[in-house]
């Protein structure tokens, strides 16, 4: 038609996409071009590209989903598949780095008989499954064979340990935590922090509002309060929030790098606590673990261990007996409930944002 003409030909470009039979690998150069055309339209500027000045893989992809157009993290697949690879690359790199230093691991498993790793394996299995229920633990006899198949087996246990998410990383940070336990004695405080990143107008702007909502073109608190808009709807901020994983985790880790710091009192570069301690007292070790909540958002429990605090009960009957004696009387709480109401006076639940809204001119947002 004349108005279709007058419009000239369409913006968009058309590619042809040839299937082929052919397998690829994840570090092939061609991979990331051929499983996600709708990003590297070209074939170029993937984790696998040749560079000029060479890139690590790891480095590559967080790159990818920290650029601002969002594409790459927001993603229903490739933020997945990054994932997995960042958490194969830090295995096999570890594995490299233990073959290496131990050359006749690659010969002990190019002899191994049939079925005895696979035995071993089991046998594993069965002394778990004895431990978690009281049960005498199983014998294995022990030969040249399984020898070979034990050596092998933990440094494929150690490797895996590297990767994210795997039995073997928790396995190894429960022998941390024991480790604190033997170092430091018990914990004096579990603290546990959710961010509620589903709830964060930082995650929303960036990810990107609805572009036919009027917050789309806010970038902050200030731009909001300057044009007199309402707060975002509740139900906007976490739909926005919730289809960038990436930024949702870079939210908890910067909240959690400011609880640890700044709370806590501990420098992460050098590893020990800062000078004067923080909120709670002087730390001697923290440990922390990061799980899912229900909806999918980030939260952790962490045991903090402290200096000049009982490490165990009878110290801290000892302190008890100490503290009667200096009051002349018996306490009506003990130590531990007197310091666990101290701690839960800093404690907040509210998050002091929407009081930036409550002014003359101004009306939060119902919902």
């Amino acid at each position: 038609t004349n108005a279709d003409e007058e419009k000239g030909s369409s913006p968009m470009r058309k590619f042809q996409v040839r299937r082929s039979n052919a397998l690829l690998g994840s570090r092939d150069a061609e991979f990331y071009g051929a499983a996600f055309p709708e990003l590297f339209a070209y074939g170029r500027g993937t984790p696998n590209s040749t560079r000029p000045v060479a890139v690590s893989l790891e480095a590559g992809l967080r790159h990818l989903l920290m650029l601002s157009n969002r594409r790459c993290a927001q993603h229903t697949v490739f933020a997945l598949v990054a994932f997995d690879e960042m958490a194969r690359a830090r295995s096999h790199r570890n594995l490299a780095i233990k073959t290496r230093a131990n050359p006749s691991a690659t010969d002990k498993v190019l002899h191994l008989p049939t079925g005895a790793l696979s035995k071993l394996v089991r046998h594993d299995e069965e002394m778990t499954n004895a431990a978690r229920s009281g049960r005498p633990l199983p014998k294995l006899r022990p030969s040249a064979d399984l020898e070979d198949a034990t050596s092998v087996l933990s440094t494929l246990k150690h490797s895996s340990g590297k990767a994210f998410g795997t039995n073997e990383e928790r396995a190894e940070m429960r022998r941390r935590v024991y480790a604190y336990y033997h170092t430091f004695g018990r914990p004096h405080l579990m603290v546990t922090m959710s961010p509620r990143d589903d709830n964060s107008f930082w995650i929303a702007v960036h990810s990107g509002f609805d572009a036919n909502t009027p917050e789309a073109a806010a970038k902050s608190f200030d731009d909001l309060w300057r044009q007199g808009k309402t707060f975002p709807h509740q139900d906007d901020i976490r739909r926005a929030s919730l289809k960038d994983p990436t930024l949702a985790a870079m939210h908890f880790d910067d909240f959690a790098n400011f609880f640890f710091e700044k709370v806590v009192g501990w420098d992460k570069a050098a590893g020990k606590a800062v000078n004067g301690g923080g909120l709670f007292g002087k730390a001697l070790a923290y440990t922390a673990g990061v799980e899912t909540q229900g909806g999918g958002t980030l939260h952790f429990h962490a045991l903090i261990f402290l200096d000049e605090f009982p490490a165990t009960g009878q110290e801290e009957e000892a302190w008890e007996l100490k503290l009667a004696e200096k009051d002349g009387a018996l306490h009506n709480e003990t130590f531990g409930q007197q310091y666990c109401n101290y701690a839960d006076s800093l404690a907040s639940a509210i998050y002091p944002v929407y009081d930036f809204f409550i002014d003359g001119n101004v009306e939060v947002a119902s919902g």
